[in-house]
């Protein structure tokens, strides 16, 4: 790779070596190593930096201010409404992510010392290998992923535009039973909602409001759409959507602009075409905007409340409903740690005409961190959290159960699965409980088992180990000794109020962590607050 340079003389001269994993020989054995590919063992008996986990979580929160004014720009143009890119939306992006390792890799070809970087990644290869200071090797195969990628894309969008046909014709009758005019809430198929109103995010809000409606997202399995609408009161989005319109939906992509695929950081935009490209994002988003604007202008609903996150096409139900005087509502339904950061107005393309006439925070943590970030204190007012049950105090048992909340992501799902089972033979026991709208495939065993109860419907935990989800902060606020788990090469998001510290954990460290984990003293009222009925009907009521 580096012909017959002597090594020492290489490394006076290079504080970053940049290769692929089946490119790294033994001579690089004494380097700091950053392992960019995720993989379990490195060559050569080689280790990770032992603070990686940490350098890229610090990294990720320097970036931010760099996303988003990445995403406000690439959010202008006409296409960027089907990727979550733009909307610097971490936990559908990982954009971000090659952002914080491109940010680390800068950091350390500052330093004195050399740093192996391994990488596999086509795309992020080639964006590092431009930063000063970096000498880089043979560069992976980038024509063989694209093509592949493009293809499975291409499919994903058939398939979802056949089921979204479906959809259209079974549920078309739907639309004639809406009454034109009345408040309704816009909702995810969240499999905790009933057909007799209570909702995953809303929970019992129908059975105060009497003319309170609910719409369901394109996106919800159609036995669950089903079961959903038995009640009289829900109705499916794709009732209003138009089949000229479905057979549109394979060949919608996002396509940024030459100067965002060419610029200083193309080899990345590139990348996140590519990924996002790869499955039905784009078709869904798609169907989802039109769907939504035809609902809007024959439902005609007095004012519209949803769970708002601020992706691209809440964007424009705003902007859309606001032309037609219909007033918004996004309720922050979950908890807005310091490294989600699409619900910063930051990104935003038309600032704050983005974001909803009326904002309600879930407790006043939530509500400091909006504010932080921009969102107009006038626009936000704490209307109480639905989502998160009520917490009572849980003994801890030294000697119980390990309760494994999973997130979301499949990939820290498996390498928390893994981790546990490390732990087996030193009797540890454990309780998996999945997420509820990505279910994990796992092999049960002696003291690895499923569970469908929450955390506080077991008695004797030990602790609560999560990553990325609520649970392990009510888990703290109930008194249980709870850890944060923190991936190998990638981010799991830290949910946590900034006033909230919990410690960390990765697949290497847990028995240690676990032994030394206690309880965290918390005080509830300063996070979530108790439902105030009054603004929800002062907000739904116009």
């Amino acid at each position: 790779m580096h012909g017959g340079r002597d090594k020492a003389a290489f490394l006076i001269i290079m504080p970053v070596i940049l290769c692929q994993s089946r490119k790294v020989k033994d001579t690089f054995d004494n380097l700091r190593v950053l392992d960019l590919t995720g993989n379990k063992k490195l060559p050569y008996h080689m280790k990770q930096l032992p603070d990686a986990a940490e350098l890229l979580e610090t990294a990720f929160q320097k970036i931010a201010p760099t996303w988003w004014a990445l995403g406000k720009e690439m959010g202008r143009e006409p296409t960027a409404i089907f990727s979550h890119t733009p909307s610097c939306a971490p936990n559908a992006s990982d954009f971000g992510l090659m952002l914080a390792w491109s940010e680390i890799v800068r950091q350390s070809a500052a330093r004195d010392d050399v740093t192996l970087v391994i990488c596999n990644d086509p795309w992020l290869f080639r964006h590092l290998a431009l930063i000063k200071g970096v000498e880089a090797g043979q560069v992976p195969r980038l024509w063989v992923n694209v093509f592949r990628l493009s293809l499975r894309g291409w499919l994903a969008r058939l398939k979802f535009s056949a089921e979204a046909l479906v959809k259209l014709i079974l549920l078309r009758h739907q639309r004639r039973l809406v009454v034109s005019g009345t408040p309704s809430l816009l909702a995810y198929a969240n499999p905790y909602s009933s057909s007799d109103g209570v909702d995953g995010y809303f929970g019992d809000l129908m059975v105060h409001i009497d003319n309170l409606i609910r719409v369901i997202h394109v996106d919800g399995p159609i036995g669950r759409i089903w079961r959903l609408t038995k009640g009289g009161r829900t109705t499916s989005l794709n009732a209003w959507g138009a089949l000229s319109f479905v057979l549109k939906l394979p060949w919608v992509r996002w396509r940024p602009s030459r100067q965002h695929v060419t610029g200083s950081h193309g080899w990345l935009v590139r990348r996140a075409v590519s990924k996002e490209g790869a499955t039905a994002q784009a078709a869904a988003i798609a169907w989802q905007v039109d769907c939504q604007s035809r609902w809007l202008n024959q439902a005609n609903p007095i004012a519209i409340a949803w769970p708002w996150e601020n992706h691209g096409w809440e964007r424009n139900l705003v902007r859309q409903a606001r032309d037609l005087a219909i007033k918004t509502i996004g309720y922050q339904h979950s908890v807005v740690g310091s490294e989600m950061f699409n619900y910063s107005p930051a990104s935003n393309p038309n600032g704050l005409e983005d974001l909803p006439d009326n904002i309600l925070s879930n407790g006043q943590a939530t509500f400091d961190q909006l504010v932080a970030w921009g969102v107009p204190i006038d626009r936000v007012e704490i209307a109480g959290a639905f989502r998160i049950p009520k917490v009572r105090y849980c003994r801890p048992d030294p000697d119980g159960h390990v309760y494994l909340a999973l997130p979301f992501d499949g990939e820290t799902a498996r390498q928390m699965i893994d981790a546990a089972v490390k732990l087996i033979p030193k009797n540890y026991k454990f309780l998996v409980k999945d997420h509820p709208m990505t279910p994990f495939e796992f092999t049960e065993q002696d003291g690895l088992k499923r569970t469908t109860l929450q955390f506080f419907e077991i008695n004797d935990l030990a602790a609560v180990v999560y990553a990325a989800t609520t649970v392990g902060l009510v888990s703290a606020l109930a008194g249980l000794p709870t850890i944060r788990f923190q991936p190998r090469g990638f981010i799991a998001l830290n949910i946590l109020p900034s006033e909230v510290s919990l410690p960390a954990a990765t697949e290497d460290n847990l028995e240690r962590v676990l032994r030394r984990a206690i309880p965290s003293k918390i005080i509830c009222d300063g996070i979530f607050s108790p439902i105030n009925m009054e603004v929800w009907r002062e907000c739904l009521t116009v």
